[in-house]
């Protein structure tokens, strides 16, 4: 959630300002530019990030050590029939989580400039599934499938696109389609 907090300020969906809407996030925030006045966003914004993880990660582990100490368990027996999970965030972070997701969910993950692209991605990756299907002399050599199998050459195809890099499946499609895809 941090990184994308990172993400989002630095494409521009919204500004490290808006995002002080999130309690903890605005708290930090406040902190940071109380500490470090004028610092130029991009220090300002991995400050912040930095601070809220590691935040996190003491919070984790506080309420972890907590739970541990509280339930006492002597063997993994124990954990099992806990009903509840021993690692953990406090409900304060639960909570702050929950309002960092619901502020994400609303300036980035469903931002139009997002949207859009991530229809042209599934674009990319479905074109290239039903070419490299359809043709399998398209693949590199170590990645055509040895039989003439359906689901084997599906699978093969799945795999080999899925390891992909962004770049070079845009690349791979610009080369397959002639069509200037820009994900």
């Amino acid at each position: 959630n941090y990184h994308d907090l990172d993400d989002g300020v630095r494409a521009g969906l919204f500004t490290l300002e808006a995002a002080a809407e999130v309690p903890l996030v605005g708290e930090v925030l406040a902190e940071v530019t109380a500490q470090w006045p004028g610092l130029e966003m991009p220090r300002l914004t991995h400050e912040v990030v930095r601070q809220l993880i590691g935040r996190t990660v003491d919070d984790v582990l506080a309420e972890s050590r907590q739970r541990i100490a509280e339930a006492r368990p002597t063997s993994v027996a124990d954990v099992r029939h806990l009903g509840r999970p021993l690692i953990a965030f406090s409900t304060a972070m639960r909570e702050t989580d929950r309002q960092l997701k619901s502020f994400l969910g609303q300036h980035m993950y469903r931002h139009q400039r997002v949207a859009q692209r991530s229809t042209l991605a599934r674009e990319v990756v479905s074109g290239l599934f039903e070419m490299y299907t359809a043709e399998p002399d398209r693949l590199p050599p170590e990645w055509r499938a040895a039989s003439g199998d359906v689901v084997v050459r599906a699978r093969t195809v799945a795999d080999f696109i899925a390891g992909m890099t962004d770049r070079f499946a845009l690349q791979e499609y610009r080369r397959l389609t002639g069509v200037d895809a820009d994900v």
